[in-house]
């Protein structure tokens, strides 16, 4: 919407105000990289309807493009796929910044996660969405959607932190910090 024209971009934002949307425009970007995907789709989540509303009103062969891909439920349900878990890698892109942590922290927010991703596949299978606020809400309009892919995505997702983080299993010798009640050490008495 705000690439095309400077006069669409002002007329949509005219029309969130009258819509009296919660936000006044579309986010695009942000200056933080790994976050701007999550958030643009979160606010677009969020006027869904309103830019549907928008998209309707104007007679470009873009607007009706996008408006195909709007109204189609398929990519609405990976949006909303995307919309949460989009937020968990955020949330540990944003746990693993900053300075003055230890790597012992870094390993062991790695590993939850990558424990997570275990438990969000059989979430998934097994149609529960617990972790999945967005699917599960969009699941209530559209129950027929197949959401076998995402499982698939997840344990590929699981795969490639596996191989990335692979040097973490071998430091298993920093569990003395992580936990130093669970070390077996031979106790000598006097």
């Amino acid at each position: 919407m705000r690439s095309h024209s400077a006069f669409q971009h002002r007329h949509f934002k005219e029309f969130l105000f009258e819509c009296d949307s919660a936000y006044s425009d579309l986010l695009q970007h942000n200056n933080f990289r790994w976050l701007s995907k999550g958030q643009v789709i979160e606010r677009f989540c969020l006027i869904k309807e309103q830019v549907t509303s928008f998209l309707q009103n104007l007679d470009t062969q873009g607007a009706k493009k996008h408006l195909e891909f709007v109204t189609n439920k398929r990519n609405m349900l990976v949006v909303a796929f995307l919309k949460d878990i989009l937020k968990y890698l955020n949330a540990l892109n944003t746990e693993l910044q900053g300075n003055g942590k230890l790597i012992c922290d870094l390993i062991q927010s790695v590993s939850a996660f990558r424990r997570k991703l275990d438990i969000f596949e059989k979430d998934i299978a097994r149609q529960e969405f617990v972790h999945f606020p967005t699917i599960l809400e969009y699941k209530k309009e559209n129950s027929e959607e197949d959401i076998a892919v995402f499982t698939t995505f997840l344990a590929d997702l699981r795969n490639e932190f596996a191989t990335r983080f692979q040097d973490f299993a071998e430091m298993g010798k920093l569990s003395l910090f992580l936990n130093p009640v669970t070390v077996c050490h031979p106790l000598k008495l006097m």
